[in-house]
């Protein structure tokens, strides 16, 4: 009885987690002058780590340093989910790390906002909350002209529970990257938005 429930429990946590960082993945949004679904001229992806764009500090030097090598490994995390994820589409003829070559679409860009939380804090809903917050800029890579991007904004669950005590930075990325490689495939024209199973305004088409 115990096992099953310990089993379940289980089961609840790790459905959870990418659903806490689904929520605030944005639409691919286009540079003033490009289409979206340009994007599907790319059989080419390389992907780099964002880059620590957080602005605000810790008055403790040490902390701060420490805090900037996490944020540095939540960006890199980031990379390598994305990589995983855009090579398991199949829509591309390859997908590496960067630098990229020709003809290949460079997807990278910035941590704007990152707070780790407190676990026991987090119990309770409200206080203690993980917040991460992103801008991910797709480029070509031959010219470094910027094509759009996709905003990225997620944190914690407010519900209160033993759940809300794991969800920290490290588990969303890779439930952000999930959704930002569904968001280029349905920019590209690859992917519709309704087969992500994901509703609200979320389910408003791309148009040329």
């Amino acid at each position: 009885m115990i096992r099953r429930l310990l089993r379940a429990m289980a089961l609840v946590v790790v459905l959870a987690i990418p659903a806490a960082a689904f929520a605030g993945v944005d639409k691919f949004e286009p540079a003033r002058g490009f289409k979206a679904k340009e994007l599907s001229q790319y059989q080419r992806v390389a992907v780099e780590p964002l880059v620590d764009a957080v602005e605000d500090k810790l008055k403790d030097a040490d902390k701060e340093s420490e805090r900037r090598k996490v944020i540095a490994a939540a960006g890199q995390a980031f990379a390598d989910a994305l990589i995983k994820r855009l090579t398991e589409s199949g829509k591309f003829e390859s997908v590496a790390r960067a630098p990229g070559t020709n003809a290949t679409l460079l997807v990278g860009g910035r941590i704007t906002r990152y707070v780790p939380g407190n676990a026991v804090a987090r119990y309770s809903g409200v206080f203690g909350r993980s917040k991460f917050r992103a801008r991910v800029e797709l480029k070509d890579a031959a010219s470094g002209k910027v094509l759009g991007g996709i905003e990225v904004d997620v944190a914690s669950s407010m519900i209160p529970g033993a759940v809300n005590m794991i969800q920290s930075i490290g588990q969303f990325m890779e439930g952000t990257a999930i959704r930002t490689r569904d968001e280029i495939l349905i920019a590209r024209g690859d992917l519709k938005r309704e087969e992500t199973g994901r509703q609200g305004r979320a389910r408003e088409k791309y148009s040329d």
